[in-house]
């Protein structure tokens, strides 16, 4: 169960540097 969190918390911040990434594309 704490591994599958970890995977999850890691999985989500991941996906959140993804998308301010795709905005300052966006900005530019």
């Amino acid at each position: 169960v704490l591994t599958h969190a970890l995977n999850a918390k890691s999985h989500y911040h991941f996906t959140i540097e993804e998308e301010t990434r795709g905005q300052k594309e966006l900005s530019e």
